[in-house]
Parts: C-alpha cells; sequence; structure tokens
C-alpha cells in the first residue's frame, strides 16, 4: 500500500514538471499568472510529496512499535502477575497443618492422604503440575504426579530453602523432574519451633501458561513474541519451531527499538525487561517482540469507513497532530488547483480565438493532473489517518483485553482459594462439632485473621454454619461491621450449602452488601464437608473481595497515555458499571449508555469504534472476557463482562451544511446555439452564477479586513487587490467585498467564505465573498430565463436564471447573480462615507 501511494505520487511529480513545461511553451504572455501559478503549485506538491512520504514512514514505524512493544511487556508483565500469586502460595501451603504433621512422622503411613490432599490442591490451582514434599535429607516423601522420576533430589534449590526464611525460586533443569523448562517455588516446611523440617515445591506449567499468555496476546502478521533470559537464551516463543527455546536473541535495550540481525534475517525489535509486580521482583527476564523488517508494514491495519475518515478529519490535532501541517498544505494545493482551473477558464473565455484552445488544452491537462494529485493526496492523507487512527483502536482494544484478562485470572484465584481453605482441617473439625465452645470459636477467628493477613484482597472471611448463621470472622481493616451470630439469608448461602462436590464454589451477584460495608463486591463461597463424611456439608466459607481498590487498580494498569482515557468494567446483560478507573466518572451501579451493539459480544469478541458516548466522540474498545483456565469455561460459572476502554478526542462531529460540488445538481451545457458563458460558485451550499465576461479572477479570502460594525450587513469588507487580469492596470486597489451569503438572508454561520470573486462592471472593480468556485460553462442564450423564485425585497440581487435541460430531472436553475445591481450596491456605500448619511440602493424590479 505504502509503495503503491509512493509511485503514484513520484509519477504526478513528473506530471506537474511535464504540465509546466508545455505552459511554458504554448502559453501567451497575457497567461503568465495561470504560468506562476502552475509553477508555485508544482513546487508546493514537490515539498507535500517529501513531508507525505516521511510522515508514512514514521506512522509504519510508529504503529508497528505500539503494536509490539505492547507485546514485549505483556508476554512477560502478565507473567510476573501469575507468578506473585505463586509466592502466597508457596508461603501459605508450606505451613499447612496436614503437611507439616505428615513430614514430622516422616512420612510413615499416611502417603495415599497426603497424596489426596495435594491432588485437591491441583485440582483448585490447575496452574501446578506437580506438588512435592521433600526430607531435608532430599528424599521424595510424597508428591502429586507419582510417575515422575527420581526418589531423591540433590539440587541447590533444596538447601536454599532450608538456609532461608523465604521462598526460593528457581528455573531450568532439576534431577526429579522431566524437561529443561521447569519453574520451581520451594519452602521450607517448619515446625512449631521454626525448625526446617521438610521443603515443600511447587512445579509451575510455565510452558503451558506462556502458551495461553501467547495466545491471548495474538500474534499479528508475521509478528513473533518470545520470553528470555538475561543472557538473551530463549526460554519460551509464539512460535517454537522459527524461535526455538535454547537459542540466542538480541536484547534490545532501546524503548523505540531497533533492527536487530538475527537467524540470516534482518527484524525490527523491542525488548522489556519483567516489571516487579507488589512485592515479587521476579527473575531477569525479557520479553520480547520483533517482525521481519520487510513486513514492518503488515501489522494489523484495519480500514475505515468513507464517513469515519471524514468524521476523523475534524479530530486531526488530538489524534495525529503531525498530521495538521501536511492536511493546511494539502488544502493550499488543492485550492491552488481549483483556482488555477477556474480562473484559466475565465481567461479562456475572455481570451481570442487563437489562443484559446492552447490554453484550454493546457487547463484540460492541469484539471486532470488536479483531479489524481486530488485523489493521490486524499489516499495519502486518509491512509496516515487510518494507520494513526488503527493504532488508537488497536491499543484500545489491546488494553481492554488485558483488563478482561487481569479481571479473570484475578478472580481465579478467588475461586481457587475459597474452595482450597474449605479444606482447611481445623476448620472442617470444628464446624462438624456441635458442641464447639468459645475457645473452638476464637481459634476459627485466629485461623481467618492468619489468612486474611496473607491475603489482603479480601476485607473479611468468615464461616457459617448449616443454618447459614456468621460463626466466626475475620476483619482486616478494623472496621465497625461485627459480623458473628448474624443471619446469613442471600441465596448463594443456600447455594454454597447445597454443593456436593469439592471443586464447585458459588459467587454471589455483584450487588451492595453488608458484608462489604452496604457497597457492592463479589463473595466467593464454598461448602466446608465434615472431616469424617466427605458427603456431610457442616456449613461454608466466605470471602468478601475487596472489589473497590482491586478493580481499579486493574483498570489504572489498562488506561492508556491519552488525555482524558480511561477504562470500566460492565456488566453485560445489565449494562451497570462494576467498576472504573481513577477519573472515569461513572459511578458503580451506573448504566452506560452505549451503542447496544457493544454489549452482544460473546466470550473473547472484541469490538472498536469511534462512536459518540456521554456527550463525546470517542474511540471506545470492548472486549467480552473469556475466563482463565477452568474458571468460566468450563461451566462452573457465568458472568458475562465487558471490559472498556475509552479515549475522548473531542465534541460529536457535525454534519456539514455545505452540498459537495460534485452532487446531483450539477447543470448539463447541453447543444450551444449561441453561447451564454458564466462563472458558478456555490454560496452556504446553493449553486449561483455570475456572467463570465465581468468575471476578472477567483483569489482566496485569506487578506481581508472585516468591517465596522456599523457597516452594511452586505459588506464583508476590503481586500487590498493588484489588478494584473486584462484590462487591468496592474495597480494596487483597495477592493470593496460584499458578502453573497447576506444577498438572501443567510447567516455568516451557513458557509466558509473562502473566497473572493473580482468582478469588473462599467470599467469599476469589485469583490464578492463565496464559499466555493465550482466551474465555469457555457449553455445556449435560449436557456436564459426570468428568475421568479425570490422575495420581493431580495428580487435586485438577481432577475435571470439558467434553466434545466428538459431531461434533467429534479434539477433547480441557477440564478445569476446581477453585476449592475451589486455595483450599485457598493456604489452606494461610497455614497455614505463621502456624505455621513445612508443612501438607499434602487432594487431593480422585475419587467
Amino acid at each position: 500500500m505504502k509503495s503503491m501511494q509512493n509511485a503514484t505520487l513520484s509519477r504526478l511529480g513528473v506530471s506537474w514538471d511535464v504540465i509546466g513545461r508545455i505552459a511554458d511553451a504554448v502559453l501567451s504572455h497575457r497567461a503568465s499568472r495561470i504560468l506562476n501559478m502552475i509553477r508555485s503549485t508544482r513546487d508546493e506538491f514537490l515539498t507535500l510529496e517529501n513531508a507525505l512520504q516521511s510522515e508514512l514512514d514514521a506512522a509504519v514505524y510508529k504503529n508497528a512499535l505500539l503494536l509490539l512493544r505492547f507485546r514485549a511487556c505483556q508476554a512477560v508483565d502478565i507473567l510476573f502477575r501469575n507468578l506473585y500469586e505463586r509466592t502466597a502460595d508457596i508461603g501459605y501451603l508450606s505451613q499447612d497443618a496436614d503437611i507439616r504433621h505428615f513430614v514430622t512422622t516422616g512420612g510413615v503411613g499416611g502417603r495415599e492422604t497426603i497424596r489426596h490432599r495435594l491432588s485437591e490442591y491441583a485440582q483448585k490451582y490447575s496452574v501446578y503440575r506437580d506438588v512435592v514434599i521433600f526430607a531435608t535429607t532430599g528424599e521424595v516423601l510424597a508428591r502429586l504426579d507419582a510417575q515422575a522420576p527420581g526418589a531423591r533430589s540433590a539440587d541447590a534449590f533444596l538447601a536454599r530453602a532450608l538456609a532461608g526464611a523465604e521462598y526460593v525460586e528457581a528455573f531450568g533443569t532439576f534431577d526429579f523432574l522431566d524437561g529443561a523448562r521447569n519453574l520451581v517455588y520451594a519452602q521450607a516446611i517448619r515446625d512449631d519451633q521454626g525448625a526446617a523440617i521438610g521443603v515443600l515445591a511447587l512445579v509451575f506449567r510455565f510452558e503451558n501458561e506462556m502458551e495461553g499468555i501467547f495466545r491471548d496476546l495474538g500474534a499479528v502478521g508475521m509478528s513473533f513474541m518470545c520470553l528470555s533470559d538475561a543472557s538473551g537464551r530463549i526460554l519460551a516463543s509464539s512460535d517454537e519451531t522459527y524461535l526455538e527455546p535454547g537459542k540466542r536473541i538480541p536484547i534490545v535495550e532501546e524503548e523505540s527499538g531497533r533492527e536487530v540481525s538475527f537467524m540470516g534475517r534482518r527484524f525490527f525489535m523491542v525488548s522489556h525487561r519483567g516489571r516487579p509486580y507488589q512485592s515479587h521482583r521476579g527473575p531477569a527476564w525479557y520479553g520480547h517482540a520483533l517482525v521481519p523488517k520487510e513486513y514492518l508494514g503488515e501489522t494489523g491495519i484495519r480500514e475505515l469507513s468513507d464517513g469515519t475518515l471524514g468524521d476523523v478529519l475534524g479530530y486531526v490535532d488530538v489524534l495525529c497532530p503531525a498530521l495538521r501541517s501536511i492536511l493546511d498544505s494539502a488544502n493550499r494545493v488543492n485550492t491552488a488547483l481549483r483556482i488555477v482551473v477556474w480562473n484559466g477558464s475565465v481567461e479562456a473565455i475572455h481570451d481570442h480565438e487563437a489562443s484559446r484552445e492552447p490554453l484550454k488544452a493546457v487547463l484540460r491537462q492541469i484539471q486532470q493532473a488536479g483531479a489524481e494529485t486530488a485523489q493521490a493526496f486524499s489516499d495519502a492523507i486518509g491512509n496516515l489517518i487510518t494507520m494513526e487512527v488503527s493504532s488508537y483502536l488497536r491499543t484500545g482494544s489491546d488494553l481492554a483485553r488485558l483488563a478482561g484478562n487481569i479481571m479473570d485470572r484475578n478472580l481465579y484465584e478467588r475461586s481457587d482459594d475459597c474452595r482450597w481453605w474449605a479444606l482447611t482441617s481445623e476448620l472442617r473439625a470444628i464446624l462438624a462439632d456441635p458442641g464447639r465452645g468459645v475457645e473452638d470459636v476464637r481459634r476459627l477467628e485466629g485461623i481467618l485473621a492468619e489468612i486474611n493477613a496473607l491475603y489482603t484482597v479480601y476485607t473479611r472471611l468468615f464461616v457459617f454454619d448449616t443454618a447459614g448463621r456468621v460463626v466466626a470472622a475475620s476483619n482486616l481493616h478494623g472496621d465497625n461491621i461485627a459480623l458473628r451470630g448474624d443471619m446469613l439469608t442471600d441465596g448463594w448461602v443456600k447455594q454454597t450449602l447445597a454443593l456436593t462436590q469439592t471443586r464447585q464454589y458459588v459467587v454471589s451477584p455483584f450487588e451492595p452488601t453488608r458484608l462489604y460495608g452496604g457497597f457492592p463486591s463479589y463473595v466467593y463461597a464454598a461448602a466446608i464437608r465434615s472431616p469424617a463424611h466427605e458427603g456431610e456439608v457442616v456449613g461454608g466459607i466466605g470471602i468478601v473481595f475487596d472489589a473497590g481498590p482491586e478493580f481499579r487498580r486493574m483498570l489504572d494498569d489498562c488506561v492508556p497515555d491519552f488525555a482524558g482515557a480511561y477504562a470500566l468494567y460492565v456488566e453485560r446483560d445489565s449494562r451497570r458499571v462494576i467498576a472504573g478507573s481513577s477519573g472515569s466518572g461513572l459511578g458503580i451501579g451506573e448504566v452506560v449508555p452505549l451503542d447496544p451493539a457493544f454489549f452482544e459480544l460473546m466470550p473473547g469478541q472484541s469490538r472498536e469504534a469511534l462512536t459518540v458516548f456521554r456527550g463525546q466522540y470517542n474511540v471506545v474498545a470492548a472486549v467480552a472476557t473469556n475466563g482463565y483456565r477452568e474458571y468460566k469455561t468450563t461451566g462452573d460459572y457465568s458472568n458475562p463482562v465487558i471490559s472498556l476502554v475509552v479515549l475522548p478526542i473531542g465534541d460529536p462531529p457535525a454534519a456539514s451544511t455545505v452540498r459537495s460540488l460534485l452532487d446531483d445538481q450539477r447543470h448539463e451545457e447541453g447543444r450551444v446555439v449561441e453561447p451564454a458563458h458564466f462563472a458558478t460558485v456555490l454560496v452556504a451550499g446553493e449553486r449561483y452564477a455570475l456572467p463570465a465576461v465581468s468575471v476578472c479572477e477567483t483569489i482566496t479570502a485569506e487578506g481581508l479586513t472585516p468591517p465596522s460594525m456599523e457597516a452594511s450587513p452586505y459588506l464583508a469588507g476590503s481586500a487590498v487587490y493588484r489588478d494584473s487580469t486584462a484590462g487591468g492596470n496592474n495597480m494596487v486597489v483597495h477592493l470593496t467585498v460584499l458578502d453573497a451569503r447576506r444577498f438572501f438572508r443567510r447567516g455568516a454561520e451557513q458557509g466558509t467564505g473562502d473566497y473572493i470573486v473580482v468582478i469588473r462592471v462599467q470599467g469599476k472593480l469589485m469583490g464578492l465573498r463565496v464559499d466555493a468556485i465550482d466551474t465555469v460553462i457555457t449553455v445556449d442564450a435560449k436557456r436564459i430565463g426570468r428568475a421568479n423564485l425570490l422575495a420581493h425585497e431580495q428580487y435586485g440581487f438577481s432577475h435571470e436564471a439558467i434553466l434545466p435541460l428538459p431531461e434533467s430531472e429534479g434539477v433547480r436553475p441557477i440564478l445569476v447573480l446581477d453585476e449592475v445591481f451589486m455595483l450599485r450596491l457598493v456604489e452606494s456605500f461610497s455614497a455614505l462615507n463621502a456624505q455621513g448619511e445612508p443612501q438607499t440602493p434602487v432594487v431593480r424590479t422585475a419587467q
């Protein structure tokens, strides 16, 4: 696409050179003004061509950089978010009472019981493929994967875990595991006195997790992603047949990326060092994204409709500021071309027969080249805008998908936590005891408080009996909500007590609840079962998610660096806000007044559009969350959520009030016997005509000086003008300019007034301000008829009209403006200035 545009622009540059040479050879001295304008237009074109090509190159680079940078960052940062949760898991599970008891007894007896417990754990926390319990000697006391090799380990991580108070994070090959890419979390198991009695190891499903991350991020076009260590050794990639694990890849330190040579090929590449997430610093790993240099421009550009392109042009300063000067230059070139052709056509009418045909031939060449130039500029600018807007749409979509991904991954952990804690032996034993006393309740509260202190995403944890009465609760923030003894009557409580399997859980609706101080949140719950009879439910555990700050933190991490941007989580079916990023301006529970199409998305689907929302024109991207692992993907739980990212870009686009120059009101010239020549213009969306013999030329209205407040409403102002046209004396004069929009009671706001038509009547000059110049036409004199379309008080401005051909159905007559009447109007202004009193112009009436 880019190379085709470059070729088109270059070819047009040659065309303008040729036209300039032809015009120089065949046009008379009288057409020197046209020659000068051709040369000026050609020079402006060449400057604009270079600017366009430079901006196209920059836009391709920027678009690729944004795509690659996002994927390089998230390939490692999403992983680090996940690994943060693993550090909490190893700390909590290494102190599990059942595991400690098993190790204390030396693993004698109870091996199947502990394996069942490890299996229950891995069923909930499916991010692990193995859980191993070691003695201090390295002997494997129990493990989840009974088929794995090795009954003993001498790996260094064991000694590090036994010697340290914290967890150990290790990656690579281990003597008790298959494969070379194992990520292990280990921590010492300690007795009541703090002495190390063993080591617990959690084996993370590293390869499986990276496959999911790369799949969710999506490789666009010919781009690739990979993860490496600090030396550049590839640990995982989106295409392991090409970016094979174990090979080394360059690490790009520059944030702007750079070209690298890799495997005999040139790539544009971005690298990103994984960022610490909360207390987890993570290993020294890098995310990389790269694309072959020859495919740099094929990074997911999406087409925009003509209507959208037209709308976006009004927001160039916001969306693509670099395009402003190019648009201004393109407008200057297009304006100059229109003036060249229009003035040349007028010149041809004035010219003698011998020189008229060469001039008309050159004008046809200019008109054709001008149309091609305008189209080339339009295409190039359209593609520039498309690339810029596409990058915003894709950035919004990427971030909306990331927001949904973060939400699902986070809440997946919540579903795991409630089910695992429901299996805590002491909780089960105390709730199953009908004779539990005050000390038992205190012990329950102590256990819940210990867990809550480690897992601060919850404001409180509580257990309830089979009647729904709260037996004990933690209170992380020490608020004044006392739950003990409260009877819970919510529907989710009854559902929890009816659960039949340990893998099942219940989630409350997102609604205000006393459990969260009257604010909306999710409560995750699981049944607690009798230790003696697995099928007997003795109560339940509920965990209250701290939705306000946690969701806001997630969304804040997904807001782009764009003025006024914000992100939302919205319930798909109710369209009510679950949470908003900082400064979103929408309250929890508010209905989002957005196009319904954004809420018809199925899990994983996305929609991006430029649309009006909350009184502004916005880039809006929406993604329907699609779960994580078994969470919301296996029928366990359904709660459709839409994550939205919104980039406000300005007030809604206004519909244009000026009719296109190529609309259906075009007059056909038809058969001409007695020629009558007219120059046509547009005023407030209507077409009007002037006798071509009276028209000198058109100039832009840039130098127009506004009139005083007391001046006639028909007066547009004055302009300094050098009269170098045929019949002129090349002297500088002050041109009185009338405002054609006022002739027919059209306000200045109904047009642009960009042009001044210079008219010579009875040897005197004046100007007429119009919105646009149209064309110069020749019609048969018999088509000139009386104008009877105006109100009486407006009739003097026009008393003739060009009638359409009989076969031109639906085409209106073109009113011919009376240049003599306009001259009298100008002369009346002069009389007013000379005598100090108003002179009323005589309005000519129809004969």
